[in-house]
């Protein structure tokens, strides 16, 4: 008995495919409709980055004009030479006024208070009839020297008693007088009072 075996049957030669071309047709499809809606979406937000950096330039450009305006209108100032020159000259007043305070008030051998309260004293014991235009002080303030005038030779002495009710010059004896005719005022006397017998500087 003889058995056939028919090997040309379709069941042996099927192989199984993984993905068909539906599937792969699909998949294409799918993939290209990502692709763009990604690249939609990347030129969507590509238009609104540009359309913001247009309005920043835009904003850019009318602030500029606006500080070329502000600067047009409002030139830098310059100093004015002539205010410059007074501050210089009043800072020197004031440097100078400073100096001479430290020296009024500054404590030195045989003067413990500075020459302040000396011309203190003078400025209390001011007489209408008398004037004076140069004043020196040395020596601690134990020597002193008064030039001025009067209207009177009389006032001189009336001067000086009132000047002897200020705490610097109680005791204080003047060792040279000498009194003048004012050349400038007929009227008047010129006096020089000093406490020891130096000369007239």
């Amino acid at each position: 008995m003889r058995q056939q075996i028919n090997l040309y049957q379709p069941a042996l030669f099927e192989k199984n495919v993984l993905f068909s071309s539906r599937l792969i047709a699909v998949l294409l499809i799918a993939g290209l409709a990502c692709a763009l809606l990604v690249g939609g979406g990347g030129m969507w937000h590509l238009s609104k980055l540009k359309s913001k950096l247009a309005r920043l330039q835009t904003d850019q450009d009318a602030a500029l004009q606006r500080v070329a305006e502000y600067q047009r209108r409002y030139p830098p100032r310059r100093p004015d030479p002539d205010l410059a020159q007074k501050v210089d000259q009043m800072m020197a007043d004031r440097q100078a006024r400073l100096a001479l305070l430290d020296f009024l008030t500054e404590e030195r051998p045989g003067n413990g208070v500075g020459f302040s309260s000396h011309l203190e004293g003078l400025a209390r014991e001011d007489l209408s009839t008398v004037w004076l235009r140069h004043i020196r002080l040395s020596g601690g303030g134990h020597d002193l020297l008064l030039e001025g005038s009067a209207t009177r030779a009389s006032d001189v002495p009336v001067y000086l008693q009132r000047l002897q009710r200020q705490q610097d010059y109680v005791g204080r004896e003047f060792d040279h007088l000498q009194l003048s005719r004012s050349e400038n005022n007929p009227q008047a006397v010129d006096f020089l009072l000093q406490t020891t017998k130096e000369k007239k500087p």
